[in-house]
């Protein structure tokens, strides 16, 4: 009897034995995963600080730029206001920078202000803004200027022309005109030339030197306001005067 139970007893040892190192076994591969997994989120973790260290490390070092180069401006600047106050201590003008220094202080000042790292970009904005609107004001008055010298010029071509269209002076003062204004140069043989005037039309006669007198008295015939129309019987020495008196129709001012 003590034999069998014993017998039970052993095998109910054994049993249970086998049920603890099986569980022993199931709970340490667990714990071995969850170990793994948690290694793995951190390391991702330990990955993301690391960029946002180096993130906030590098904004910190264009900040302290920034500000060194501020207070490098702001120190020059009370550096100089002391040596300006010395200067009238002393009872002394203080000494004028040159141009040169004066342009180049003018371009820092421009590069600091518009190249700021918290502030440039919005003030460039701003003067693109103002520039562009500065453009279009002065290509509008421009054109309001066009516009104005247009209109006077054709204003004044009007009035040209109404004068053109207005009678012709009675011939006896138009000849004179002709006569007055073609030979006033002196460089032409007036005393030569017989002026006459024909419903509007001038005759020209008379003997010049040479074939350039003919041309040039002709065309500065033609000028004259008021003359309709040229007809040109000068001749040269030594050649026949033609003798065409007919008038021709009265036609528009040619001058």
């Amino acid at each position: 009897m003590a034999a069998k139970l014993k017998k039970t007893v052993d095998k109910g040892v054994k049993k249970a034995t086998t049920a603890v190192g099986d569980g022993t076994g199931d709970a340490r591969e667990k714990l071995g995963g969850a170990v793994k997994a948690a290694g793995e989120k951190l390391g991702e973790a330990r990955e993301v600080a690391g960029r946002a260290a180096t993130a906030a490390r590098g904004r910190a070092t264009e900040l302290a730029g920034a500000a060194a180069a501020s207070g490098s401006r702001v120190g020059h600047r009370v550096k100089r206001a002391r040596k300006t106050i010395g200067y009238r201590i002393a009872g002394e003008e203080p000494k004028r920078r040159t141009g040169r220094v004066l342009l180049a202080g003018a371009a820092g000042a421009l590069a600091a202000f518009f190249l700021d790292p918290v502030s440039g970009k919005r003030r460039r904005n701003v003067l693109k803004d103002r520039v562009a609107g500065t453009a279009r004001t002065v290509a509008g008055k421009a054109q309001q200027r066009g516009r104005y010298v247009a209109s006077t010029a054709a204003g004044k071509i009007e009035a040209i022309r109404h004068r053109q269209d207005q009678p012709p002076e009675n011939d006896q003062t138009l000849a004179h005109k002709v006569e007055s204004e073609v030979f006033q140069p002196a460089d032409l043989p007036k005393g030569q030339v017989n002026v006459n005037a024909e419903n509007g039309v001038i005759v020209l006669r008379g003997q010049v030197k040479t074939p350039d007198h003919v041309k040039e008295i002709e065309r500065r015939a033609r000028k004259v306001q008021g003359v309709r129309d040229v007809r040109n019987l000068l001749h040269l020495p030594g050649t026949e005067a033609e003798t065409r008196t007919e008038s021709p129709p009265a036609g528009p001012p040619t001058g």
